[in-house]
């Protein structure tokens, strides 16, 4: 008994050998075409994907991509001034606010930031 091979391309996929094809109107045309587009994969591949049952997620646009990347810096100058003033004494935190209410207000606040930075996170990765 012989076993067939499978053929594998140099970029570790699969060689997909079989043709399929199907009718579809020239509006799903353009959804297919549109919907693979913002995805950035090939018609037929967004085709196969949906298939399996699978939802390819769209891309992010540049505004988005700057928007993730300033949300990003912003987190993380945040997380540095926190664990900075952590480490920090009673006395020394006094000096540098003065007003111990302005203080605790202050780091209530960088924490209710950094949260919901990681909430906003979470949705752009979710798509």
């Amino acid at each position: 008994m012989t076993r067939k091979k499978k053929s594998i391309k140099a970029d570790g996929k699969a060689n997909k050998g079989t043709r399929m094809g199907f009718r579809a109107t020239e509006e799903e045309r353009q959804i297919i075409f549109q919907k693979s587009r913002e995805c950035g994969i090939s018609q037929s591949e967004y085709i196969r994907e949906r298939a399996l049952n699978h939802r390819p997620k769209a891309r992010l646009s540049e505004r988005e991509i700057e928007a993730y990347i300033s949300i990003a810096d912003a987190r993380a100058d945040l997380i540095h001034i926190k664990n900075a003033l952590s480490g920090k004494s009673q006395e020394e935190l006094l000096r540098y606010f003065r007003d111990p209410v302005y203080m605790s207000r202050w780091i209530e606040a960088t924490d209710y930031m950094i949260r919901r930075f990681y909430e906003i996170e979470e949705h752009l990765a979710k798509g």
